[in-house]
C-alpha cells in the first residue's frame, strides 16, 4: 500500500491504517510525505502492534516530531515487532526524538534498515544512539545524512559501528564532520569485513581528512562503494588517494570524487591508478576544474570496457 503524498492528516488515514492492522496481505505501507503528526505515529503503532505482516513502513517526512516518533520507539520495543525497513527520513526529531528512538531501537530485534536522515540529530543524541546501535544485532543499513553530527558525536557512533560486523552501507553525508573524524572512521572500519558502501559527500572533511581515509582505502577488504565528493579536496588528497588505489586495494569497486578542488595532476595521478586497478569500475571526477576532456574520455571508455567485460562474465 503506497499513499504517499496526498497530504493526509491523522483523521484522513485512520479508516486505512485500522484496515492495515487486521490485514494479512499488506507487507509495505508507504505513508511518505503526508502530515500525519504525533496523533499519526500514535495511530500506525497502535495498528501494527499486532500485525505480524508489515515489515516495510516509509514515515518520511510526515512531520512525527519527538511526541510522534515515541510511539514509534515503544512499537520497536515490542518482542512481536516485525519491521525490517523503518524510514524516519524528515521528521524534525531532534535530540529528544532521536533519544527516544534509540531506547526503542535498543530493544529491537528485527529492523535491519533504517533511515534516519535530516532528523535535526545533533552530537548531543550520538551517545544514547551508539548505544543503542551496539545492542542491536541485526542492522544492515544506517542512514543519517543531512543531520548536525559533527567528529565529538561521530566518536562513539564509530566505537558502535565497528562491532556491528551485518552493518553493510553507512549513509553520514551532508553532516559537518570535519577532518578530525577521518582517524575514527579508519579505527572503525579498517578490520571490518562488513561495510560495502560508505558515503561522506559534503562532510567537511577537507585534504587533510582524505589523506588519513586513504589508509582506510589502501586496507580495507571489503568496502566497494566510496563517496567523498564536494570535501574541498585538492591535489594533495588526490593524490593520496591514487596511491591507495593503486596499491591495489582489492575491495575498491566505485569512487565519487566529484565537486572537489582536484586539478590537472591530481585527476592524472587518480586516473593512472584506476588504470593500473583492474577492480575499479567506475571513478567520478566530474566538477574537477582542470580534467580535460579528452582525459576524462579516455577514463569513461577505460571503465565501460571493464564494466562491459564482468557483465559477460557473471552471465
Amino acid at each position: 500500500v503506497d499513499v504517499r503524498g496526498n497530504r493526509l492528516k491523522a483523521d484522513d488515514a485512520r479508516k486505512l491504517i485500522k484496515a492495515i492492522a487486521i490485514s494479512t496481505t499488506v507487507s509495505q505501507l508507504g505513508l511518505a510525505a503526508n502530515d500525519l503528526g504525533a496523533a499519526g505515529g500514535a495511530l500506525i503503532a497502535s495498528a501494527l502492534e499486532k500485525n505480524n505482516f508489515v515489515t516495510y513502513l516509509d514515515l518520511r517526512q510526515n512531520d512525527l516530531a519527538a511526541d510522534g516518533v515515541q510511539h514509534i520507539a515503544t512499537l520497536l520495543e515490542r518482542p512481536t515487532c516485525v519491521l525490517a525497513n523503518l524510514s524516519l527520513y524528515g521528521n524534525r526529531l531532534g535530540v529528544e526524538g532521536s533519544i527516544a528512538l534509540a531506547k526503542g531501537l535498543s530493544k529491537n530485534r528485527s529492523l535491519e534498515v533504517l533511515t534516519l536522515g535530516s532528523n535535526r540529530c545533533t552530537d548531543a543524541a550520538c551517545s544514547a544512539l551508539a548505544a543503542a546501535f551496539a545492542a542491536q544485532n541485526t542492522l544492515t543499513h544506517i542512514d543519517l545524512k543531512c543531520n548536525e553530527i559533527t567528529d565529538v558525536g561521530l566518536r562513539p557512533l564509530m566505537t558502535a559501528f565497528s562491532g556491528m560486523k551485518k552493518l553493510q552501507k553507512l549513509y553520514l553525508s551532508s553532516n559537518p564532520l570535519r577532518r578530525a573524524s577521518a582517524d575514527c572512521i579508519v579505527q572503525a572500519f579498517v578490520h571490518h569485513e562488513g561495510l560495502k558502501v560508505l558515503d561522506l559527500w559534503s562532510c567537511q572533511l577537507e585534504t587533510n581528512g582524505a589523506v588519513r581515509l586513504s589508509g582506510l582505502l589502501a586496507a580495507s577488504s571489503s568496502i566497494q562503494e566510496w563517496n567523498l565528493s564536494d570535501n574541498n579536496i585538492d591535489n594533495a588528497g588526490a593524490s593520496a588517494l591514487a596511491k591507495a588505489i593503486a596499491h591495489p586495494c582489492k575491495a575498491l569497486r566505485t569512487m565519487d570524487l566529484t565537486l572537489n578542488d582536484i586539478g590537472s595532476s591530481g585527476a592524472t595521478e587518480l586516473i593512472e591508478a584506476a588504470e593500473r586497478n583492474p577492480m575499479v569500475m567506475s571513478l567520478s571526477l566530474h566538477g574537477c576544474p582542470s580534467l580535460s576532456r579528452v582525459a576524462h574520455k579516455k577514463l569513461e571508455t577505460l571503465l565501460a570496457t571493464r564494466r562491459q567485460g564482468a557483465d559477460r562474465k557473471s552471465t
